[in-house]
Protein backbone atom coordinates (compact mmCIF):
# COMPACT_ATOMS: atom_id res chain seq x y z
CA UNK A 1 0.00 0.00 0.00
CA UNK A 2 1.38 3.40 -0.98
CA UNK A 3 1.88 6.02 1.68
CA UNK A 4 -0.28 9.10 1.42
CA UNK A 5 1.78 12.01 0.14
CA UNK A 6 -0.15 14.47 2.28
CA UNK A 7 -0.58 12.96 5.74
CA UNK A 8 1.77 9.98 6.16
CA UNK A 9 4.96 11.00 7.92
CA UNK A 10 3.75 14.59 8.33
CA UNK A 11 2.47 14.42 11.90
CA UNK A 12 5.65 14.67 13.94
CA UNK A 13 4.65 18.04 15.42
CA UNK A 14 2.35 18.14 18.43
CA UNK A 15 1.16 21.70 17.81
CA UNK A 16 0.40 23.42 14.51
CA UNK A 17 -0.65 26.89 13.49
CA UNK A 18 -4.28 26.68 12.45
CA UNK A 19 -3.56 28.54 9.19
CA UNK A 20 -0.68 26.26 8.14
CA UNK A 21 -1.28 25.11 4.53
CA UNK A 22 -0.93 21.47 5.60
CA UNK A 23 -3.71 21.90 8.18
CA UNK A 24 -6.02 24.04 6.03
CA UNK A 25 -6.06 21.31 3.36
CA UNK A 26 -7.96 18.89 5.63
CA UNK A 27 -11.73 18.76 5.03
CA UNK A 28 -14.17 19.18 7.91
CA UNK A 29 -16.36 16.12 8.49
CA UNK A 30 -18.07 16.92 11.78
CA UNK A 31 -17.82 19.43 14.60
CA UNK A 32 -16.90 17.91 17.97
CA UNK A 33 -15.99 19.20 21.42
CA UNK A 34 -13.03 21.57 21.15
CA UNK A 35 -12.60 21.01 17.41
CA UNK A 36 -13.56 18.88 14.43
CA UNK A 37 -13.28 15.50 12.81
CA UNK A 38 -11.48 16.12 9.51
CA UNK A 39 -10.40 14.01 6.56
CA UNK A 40 -7.14 13.97 4.62
CA UNK A 41 -7.64 15.52 1.15
CA UNK A 42 -5.57 12.78 -0.47
CA UNK A 43 -6.42 9.46 1.23
CA UNK A 44 -9.56 10.27 3.22
CA UNK A 45 -8.11 9.17 6.58
CA UNK A 46 -9.98 10.65 9.56
CA UNK A 47 -8.27 12.85 12.14
CA UNK A 48 -9.29 14.94 15.10
CA UNK A 49 -8.37 18.60 14.70
CA UNK A 50 -8.42 19.91 18.24
CA UNK A 51 -7.83 23.32 19.76
CA UNK A 52 -4.57 23.58 21.71
CA UNK A 53 -4.93 25.50 25.00
CA UNK A 54 -1.45 27.04 24.87
CA UNK A 55 -0.50 29.29 21.96
CA UNK A 56 -3.05 31.48 20.21
CA UNK A 57 -4.52 29.79 17.16
CA UNK A 58 -2.66 26.50 17.65
CA UNK A 59 -4.26 23.10 17.05
CA UNK A 60 -3.39 19.41 17.36
CA UNK A 61 -4.00 16.74 14.73
CA UNK A 62 -4.43 13.07 15.69
CA UNK A 63 -5.27 10.11 13.47
CA UNK A 64 -8.47 8.20 14.26
CA UNK A 65 -8.72 4.43 13.91
CA UNK A 66 -12.21 3.38 12.76
CA UNK A 67 -12.78 1.38 15.95
CA UNK A 68 -12.26 4.56 18.00
CA UNK A 69 -15.17 6.48 16.50
CA UNK A 70 -17.68 5.09 19.03
CA UNK A 71 -15.50 6.25 21.95
CA UNK A 72 -15.18 9.70 20.40
CA UNK A 73 -18.96 9.92 20.00
CA UNK A 74 -19.57 8.92 23.63
CA UNK A 75 -17.00 11.45 24.85
CA UNK A 76 -18.41 14.15 22.57
CA UNK A 77 -21.94 13.73 23.94
CA UNK A 78 -20.86 13.78 27.60
CA UNK A 79 -20.43 16.77 29.91
CA UNK A 80 -17.29 15.95 31.87
CA UNK A 81 -16.96 18.51 34.66
CA UNK A 82 -16.25 17.80 38.35
CA UNK A 83 -18.97 18.08 40.97
CA UNK A 84 -18.52 20.50 43.88
CA UNK A 85 -17.50 17.60 46.12
CA UNK A 86 -15.00 16.32 43.56
CA UNK A 87 -13.58 19.81 43.06
CA UNK A 88 -12.87 20.13 46.81
CA UNK A 89 -10.74 16.96 46.65
CA UNK A 90 -8.95 18.11 43.51
CA UNK A 91 -7.98 21.35 45.28
CA UNK A 92 -6.48 19.24 48.07
CA UNK A 93 -4.56 17.01 45.63
CA UNK A 94 -3.28 19.79 43.37
CA UNK A 95 -2.64 19.45 39.64
CA UNK A 96 0.84 18.48 38.46
CA UNK A 97 2.13 21.31 36.23
CA UNK A 98 3.82 20.97 32.82
CA UNK A 99 7.55 20.31 32.92
CA UNK A 100 10.23 22.94 32.37
CA UNK A 101 10.11 22.22 28.62
CA UNK A 102 6.29 22.75 28.46
CA UNK A 103 5.52 19.03 28.02
CA UNK A 104 2.05 18.48 29.45
CA UNK A 105 0.78 21.98 28.69
CA UNK A 106 -2.31 20.50 27.03
CA UNK A 107 -3.34 18.59 30.17
CA UNK A 108 -4.41 19.49 33.71
CA UNK A 109 -3.40 16.32 35.58
CA UNK A 110 -4.37 15.02 39.04
CA UNK A 111 -3.04 11.73 40.49
CA UNK A 112 -5.86 10.15 42.48
CA UNK A 113 -7.93 7.16 43.50
CA UNK A 114 -11.56 6.87 42.36
CA UNK A 115 -14.73 4.97 43.13
CA UNK A 116 -16.80 4.47 40.01
CA UNK A 117 -20.58 4.69 39.98
CA UNK A 118 -20.63 0.89 39.68
CA UNK A 119 -18.78 0.81 43.09
CA UNK A 120 -15.49 -0.40 41.60
CA UNK A 121 -12.42 1.16 43.24
CA UNK A 122 -9.43 2.11 41.11
CA UNK A 123 -6.08 3.40 42.34
CA UNK A 124 -3.20 4.78 40.27
CA UNK A 125 -5.59 6.99 38.31
CA UNK A 126 -4.56 10.03 36.30
CA UNK A 127 -7.48 12.43 36.00
CA UNK A 128 -6.81 14.40 32.83
CA UNK A 129 -8.74 17.52 31.90
CA UNK A 130 -8.02 17.92 28.20
CA UNK A 131 -9.38 19.08 24.88
CA UNK A 132 -8.36 15.82 23.20
CA UNK A 133 -10.75 12.94 22.58
CA UNK A 134 -10.03 9.43 23.96
CA UNK A 135 -7.76 8.12 21.22
CA UNK A 136 -5.34 5.33 22.12
CA UNK A 137 -2.51 7.54 20.91
CA UNK A 138 -3.45 10.05 23.65
CA UNK A 139 -3.69 7.54 26.50
CA UNK A 140 -0.01 6.66 26.93
CA UNK A 141 -0.39 2.93 27.51
CA UNK A 142 -3.04 3.14 30.23
CA UNK A 143 -4.75 -0.15 31.09
CA UNK A 144 -8.12 1.50 30.45
CA UNK A 145 -9.74 4.90 30.27
CA UNK A 146 -12.99 6.10 31.82
CA UNK A 147 -14.98 9.30 31.42
CA UNK A 148 -15.41 11.55 34.43
CA UNK A 149 -19.18 11.02 34.40
CA UNK A 150 -18.52 7.35 35.25
CA UNK A 151 -16.86 8.41 38.53
CA UNK A 152 -18.77 8.81 41.78
CA UNK A 153 -16.01 9.73 44.22
CA UNK A 154 -12.49 11.10 43.83
CA UNK A 155 -10.04 10.41 46.67
CA UNK A 156 -6.38 11.21 47.36
CA UNK A 157 -4.17 8.18 46.66
CA UNK A 158 -1.63 7.10 49.27
CA UNK A 159 0.66 6.22 46.37
CA UNK A 160 0.64 9.72 44.89
CA UNK A 161 3.81 11.69 45.50
CA UNK A 162 3.59 14.82 47.62
CA UNK A 163 3.01 18.17 45.96
CA UNK A 164 6.60 19.16 46.74
CA UNK A 165 8.12 16.08 45.09
CA UNK A 166 5.77 16.17 42.09
CA UNK A 167 6.61 19.80 41.46
CA UNK A 168 10.34 19.10 41.75
CA UNK A 169 10.13 16.37 39.09
CA UNK A 170 8.59 18.87 36.68
CA UNK A 171 11.53 21.26 37.11
CA UNK A 172 14.25 18.68 36.35
CA UNK A 173 16.82 19.64 33.74
CA UNK A 174 17.50 17.30 30.84
CA UNK A 175 21.17 16.54 31.50
CA UNK A 176 21.43 14.07 28.63
CA UNK A 177 18.96 12.98 25.96
CA UNK A 178 15.87 11.57 27.74
CA UNK A 179 17.56 11.89 31.14
CA UNK A 180 16.07 14.50 33.47
CA UNK A 181 16.66 13.23 37.02
CA UNK A 182 15.18 14.37 40.32
CA UNK A 183 17.06 12.98 43.30
CA UNK A 184 14.95 12.03 46.33
CA UNK A 185 15.38 10.29 49.69
CA UNK A 186 13.60 6.99 50.35
CA UNK A 187 12.41 5.76 53.76
CA UNK A 188 15.63 3.70 53.94
CA UNK A 189 17.56 7.02 53.90
CA UNK A 190 19.19 6.20 50.55
CA UNK A 191 19.16 8.57 47.60
CA UNK A 192 17.20 7.52 44.50
CA UNK A 193 16.02 9.39 41.45
CA UNK A 194 12.96 9.82 39.27
CA UNK A 195 13.35 10.46 35.55
CA UNK A 196 11.21 13.29 34.16
CA UNK A 197 7.80 14.08 35.66
CA UNK A 198 6.45 11.54 38.15
CA UNK A 199 3.15 11.55 40.03
CA UNK A 200 2.97 8.10 41.66
CA UNK A 201 5.24 5.58 43.30
CA UNK A 202 4.98 1.80 42.86
CA UNK A 203 8.25 0.66 44.39
CA UNK A 204 8.77 -1.88 47.18
CA UNK A 205 6.00 -1.26 49.72
CA UNK A 206 6.50 2.51 49.83
CA UNK A 207 3.79 5.15 49.73
CA UNK A 208 4.00 8.67 48.35
CA UNK A 209 4.64 10.36 51.70
CA UNK A 210 7.73 8.16 52.21
CA UNK A 211 9.57 10.08 49.48
CA UNK A 212 11.32 13.32 50.43
CA UNK A 213 13.58 15.84 48.74
CA UNK A 214 17.14 15.93 50.11
CA UNK A 215 18.30 19.03 51.97
CA UNK A 216 20.93 19.56 49.26
CA UNK A 217 18.30 19.29 46.54
CA UNK A 218 19.42 20.51 43.12
CA UNK A 219 18.16 20.32 39.54
CA UNK A 220 21.63 19.42 38.33
CA UNK A 221 22.83 16.15 39.86
CA UNK A 222 25.60 14.85 37.64
CA UNK A 223 26.07 11.43 39.24
CA UNK A 224 23.24 8.89 39.59
CA UNK A 225 22.61 8.22 43.31
CA UNK A 226 23.33 4.88 44.97
CA UNK A 227 19.74 3.66 45.05
CA UNK A 228 19.22 4.07 41.29
CA UNK A 229 16.01 4.93 39.48
CA UNK A 230 12.54 4.52 40.96
CA UNK A 231 10.42 3.10 38.11
CA UNK A 232 6.63 3.08 37.87
CA UNK A 233 5.89 -0.59 37.26
CA UNK A 234 2.16 -0.60 37.81
CA UNK A 235 -0.98 -0.66 35.70
CA UNK A 236 -2.70 2.70 35.68
CA UNK A 237 -5.96 4.19 34.49
CA UNK A 238 -6.86 7.47 32.85
CA UNK A 239 -10.02 9.39 33.71
CA UNK A 240 -10.97 11.99 31.12
CA UNK A 241 -12.58 15.31 31.95
CA UNK A 242 -13.21 18.43 29.87
CA UNK A 243 -10.57 21.15 29.77
CA UNK A 244 -11.51 24.27 31.76
CA UNK A 245 -9.28 27.31 32.20
CA UNK A 246 -10.67 27.65 35.73
CA UNK A 247 -8.79 24.48 36.72
CA UNK A 248 -5.43 25.99 35.82
CA UNK A 249 -5.32 27.73 39.19
CA UNK A 250 -5.15 24.30 40.85
CA UNK A 251 -1.72 23.57 39.34
CA UNK A 252 0.98 23.29 42.00
CA UNK A 253 3.20 26.33 42.37
CA UNK A 254 6.74 26.49 43.75
CA UNK A 255 6.88 26.74 47.52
Amino acid sequence: MKKCKHCEGSLSFWSWKAKDKFIVAFKEVKEIKFGYLVSCPECGSIYTKTSYPVGKGNIQLNKVVKSELASIEKWNESKLTPTKEQLKVLKEIGATPPDAYTNGSDTISFPCKVILKNKKELDYCYLYFRMQSPLKSNLYGAKRHYLLNEVDTILPSEYALTKEVRYATTRANELQMSFAPTVVIGPDKKKYYFNWTNEFIAFKDWVGSDIKLPKDYSYNYKKPPEGGIIPLNHDYHIILGDWSNSLLKLRIQEG
